[in-house]
């Protein structure tokens, strides 16, 4: 900035000469003024790496339009937390390499894509195909409890609903060698040492999958409820020993607030398979995978659906597209303790998750000649800040 600055005095000196001329010599003296913080601002910001350049950096980071350094780096720090724990949300997200990084949004969107509706939908393949397996209930909400002298007593019929139930290790029976590495009867051994060991009971049990009957043709036995516990394997390697990893899943969430996952094969949809979300619905996933703690880090979500308001679903079209539309994810939480930084790197999101494509929750951008496409607006909780964006490659 030094080579400007006899250009500077020049330019004060000839002002000055000026206005020792002009009748009106205080107001000209205060133009004076004005003059010459104009130019020691200019050269203060030059000589701080200003001028034009400082400003189009300001806007040149993000999609969005913010006008300030703090809205950038809001935005970047968004981003890198967001594809840092979700990058199946930006198909960069390969299941079948462990040395892929899973953050918290990948365990939480894998096991409901991979685990609980890739389950449901091809139990009710399976069960379209042959019925054997299944258990046959006329009353399915029938309380197993009740003594013959209640029943007698009882002069209000009851309104009954008919349905197919398997579960535990016959869901192995009806799957096949797709499944042969699930767990769908957790015991107490299979949770062996991992601690702390006292938040665990919750997650022993089986699986059970729920086929309901209806009166209408055309909506029998395309309800499907998926509830339980289960355990089922992954990729996640640290460099260090351990590779094959297990999630261990509980539906509902430990705290109950939510039934199990209730899906409806919507018929009407004539392009393929049209999968529904009927309720709210939450599950709780345990992961045991870095070595930075001892201790399990679970990851909880809740997928918000009120079907024809805030629909939630997953559609499959004869053309091999898939799309994932989740409207209203009210939280997906998680952590990943680092001992360097130290952090927790306890986060939250919410809002909307959107992605189209062949395969979607599976899908590798770099392993294929189309794209994925993707609109999510999230806002992200971490470190005492809220931080909301849409994030979206779609024109």
């Amino acid at each position: 900035m030094a080579h400007f600055a006899p250009f500077f005095m020049y330019v004060i000196f000839t002002q000055y000469k000026q206005i020792k001329q002009k009748k009106n010599f205080l107001g000209e003296v205060m133009k004076f003024s004005k003059l010459v913080l104009c130019l020691s601002l200019t050269s203060l910001i030059s000589a701080c790496g200003g001028g034009d350049g400082y400003y189009e950096k300001q806007n040149t980071t993000d999609s969005g339009d913010y006008s300030t350094t703090t809205d950038t780096n809001e935005t970047k720090f968004f981003e890198d937390h967001i594809h840092r724990e979700g990058s199946v949300l930006f198909g960069e997200l390969d299941i079948n390499n462990s040395i892929t990084q899973k953050g918290y949004i990948d365990h939480a969107l894998d096991t409901f894509g991979n685990g609980i509706l890739k389950l449901a939908i091809d139990v009710h393949s399976k069960f379209n195909e042959n019925k054997t397996e299944f258990i046959y209930y006329e009353d399915c909400h029938a309380d197993r409890d009740e003594t013959p002298a209640s029943e007698a007593t009882d002069l209000q019929e009851k309104i009954i609903q008919g349905c197919y139930v398997i579960h535990g290790e016959k869901l192995k029976n009806l799957l096949g060698n797709k499944y042969i590495n699930w767990n769908f009867n957790v015991k107490a051994a299979d949770l062996a040492n991992l601690q702390p060991k006292e938040s665990l009971e919750s997650y022993i049990g089986e699986t059970s999958v729920i086929i309901y009957e209806n009166q209408n043709a055309d909506k029998n036995l395309n309800n499907i409820v998926v509830t339980g516990k289960f355990g089922y394997p992954y990729l996640q390697s640290w460099g260090l020993k351990q590779t094959e990893q297990i999630r261990f899943v509980n539906i509902p969430d430990a705290d109950g607030s939510t039934g199990g996952f209730n899906i409806y094969n919507d018929p009407t949809y004539k392009e393929g398979e049209f999968y529904v979300i009927q309720a709210d619905s939450s599950y709780s996933v345990i992961t045991n995978d870095n070595p930075a703690t001892p201790n399990i880090e679970p990851v909880t979500l809740t997928v918000g659906s009120v079907p024809g308001r805030i629909t939630s679903s997953f559609t499959v079209n004869t053309d091999g597209s898939q799309i994932l539309d989740l409207p209203n994810v009210s939280a997906v939480t998680g952590q990943r303790i680092d001992n360097q930084t130290p952090s927790t790197n306890t986060k939250s999101i919410s809002g909307s998750i959107y992605l189209s494509g062949p395969n979607v929750l599976n899908f590798l951008e770099k392993a294929s000649a189309v794209s994925l496409n993707y609109k999510h607006n999230l806002t992200l909780q971490i470190d005492n800040k809220s931080i909301t964006r849409t994030l979206t490659n779609i024109k």
